[in-house]
């Protein structure tokens, strides 16, 4: 068992020492083990916590400084370059600009949103992380902006009474469905050490005739089981669907809809994830969209009969390393993306050795599988 980051107070400095006292020996008759340069037992009114400075005496919370000062390197960097005739950059380096200022939403409140819009369309718009993208005149309009701005509103602060759990997030997801398919992203909070994240794939035809709800749940689990997250995180995860967050909090008396957000509970409980559904207008889950919408060109697969015609010749195979639940060949299968079945999400993260593995990997990926 592990418990991490906690935060107690009382009336005075008085009573607050000695409840401090009390969880301290408590935590050691229980036999766990302090990290004592971690902690902070000498009560204080002015401390940092998750990423921010809580000035409990006049009840104010900053980002922390050192975080403030990353942000303007980057800032700096990215307009230093512009001044030079650089406008490329890769989208992964722009996507940690908009997660760094993201994560400081409980200080700087919903200007960020206003003023990153343009600066995420410069992600959105490339291909894969490692994509370069051109910074619009709209983009770096917003990059100027919080390279004045950053620190002044940081130095004002917010009121400790606005912050609420919605703020604290280790990471956002947003996700949708469409007709076709399914799509989501992640945006990393505060210190939270997640890397932005997006997948998508698309629905086979019974699961397009599902109801629109089941879609928008469906892609719920399936982006959630995808994304690498590890235990005791807080994760806050957007649907432009009401039913989803209403289900997400209460079930439903429908069979297959409950079955889903089950299966999403019990997934949340075994990785000790904190999960907050929230809905959000579909204006502004206009990227969850468009990966809702893209057509996975790589999915594709040999015909059974030939696939068994070569297995008669050499070996059955156990595994299918590149697969989905509509096209493996094998019983035991991997796939890109979690999906009904799935034994692994990312057949390079398993060990192959002991399988006869069955591999018709996308043709992009014929040299790493070789070299795997």
């Amino acid at each position: 068992m592990f418990l991490d980051d906690g935060l107690a107070g009382d009336k005075d400095f008085a009573t607050a020492l000695q409840c401090s006292k009390q969880v301290k020996l408590q935590l050691e008759d229980l036999a766990f083990l302090i990290a004592h340069k971690k902690s902070h037992w000498f009560p204080c009114q002015k401390l940092d916590w998750l990423g921010f400075t809580w000035d409990i005496k006049n009840g104010n919370i900053f980002v922390k400084e050192d975080r403030i000062e990353k942000l303007e390197k980057y800032l700096n960097f990215v307009l230093f370059q512009v001044t030079n005739g650089k406008i490329l950059f890769r989208a992964r380096f722009i996507a940690s600009i908009v997660g760094k200022l993201i994560s400081m939403h409980a200080v700087f409140g919903n200007v960020v949103r206003r003023n990153t819009r343009f600066i995420y369309d410069c992600v959105m718009s490339k291909a894969s992380w490692q994509a370069c993208g051109r910074i619009t005149h709209e983009a770096l309009s917003e990059l100027m902006y919080w390279n004045l701005h950053c620190r002044n509103i940081n130095t004002v602060g917010a009121k400790i009474s606005t912050v609420t759990v919605n703020t604290l997030f280790d990471c956002e997801i947003f996700c949708d469905a469409s007709d076709v398919g399914f799509g989501g992203y992640t945006t990393p909070f505060a210190d939270s050490h997640f890397e932005n994240f997006e997948t998508f794939g698309n629905w086979t035809k019974p699961e397009m005739g599902e109801s629109s709800t089941w879609r928008e749940l469906e892609c719920v689990r399936r982006v959630l089981k995808t994304f690498n997250v590890t235990e005791n995180k807080q994760i806050k995860i957007n649907s432009d669907n009401k039913n989803v967050e209403h289900i997400l909090k209460v079930g439903s008396k429908k069979l297959k809809l409950q079955s889903i957000d089950t299966s999403i509970i019990d997934f949340c409980e075994v990785q000790k994830i904190n999960l907050t559904p929230y809905w959000t207008p579909r204006t502004e889950n206009n990227d969850a969209d468009y990966l809702s919408r893209v057509m996975d060109h790589y999915d594709w697969g040999i015909e059974p009969s030939i696939y068994h015609y070569l297995c008669n010749l050499w070996e059955i195979c156990t595994v299918d390393r590149f697969a989905t639940h509509y096209n493996s060949q094998c019983e035991r299968f991997n796939s890109k993306v979690w999906c009904p079945g799935t034994e692994a999400v990312d057949a390079f993260t398993q060990f192959w050795g002991n399988d006869v593995n069955w591999l018709v990997p996308p043709p992009i990926l014929i040299t790493k599988t070789l070299n795997k």
